[in-house]
């Protein structure tokens, strides 16, 4: 039996990287508070600080999307994460 949270052919995925680039060891506390904030409120977008703490942003797309539609549905998700 197939594994229903595992990609059938393709995946998609956003990543924007760096949109914070190196937060110092003095602000992690507070940009911790703002990425749950942030995580909060944007349900779907996964905000992440990394090992280089540099803040990203991470979107993955349903399953299901036919590839006539994607670039067009990418497009607009783009759009909506960088108007925020």
């Amino acid at each position: 039996m197939e594994d229903p949270f595992l990609c059938p052919g393709h995946c998609v995925a956003l990543r924007l990287f760096i949109i914070v680039h190196h937060v110092t060891d003095d602000k992690i506390g507070e940009m911790m508070k703002a990425i749950r904030k942030c995580n909060k409120r944007y349900r779907f977008v996964k905000f992440t600080l990394d090992e280089e703490q540099d803040v990203n942003i991470e979107y993955d797309f349903p399953f299901g999307i036919d590839d006539a539609s994607l670039g067009k549905i990418v497009c607009n998700m783009l759009s909506l994460i960088l108007r925020q």
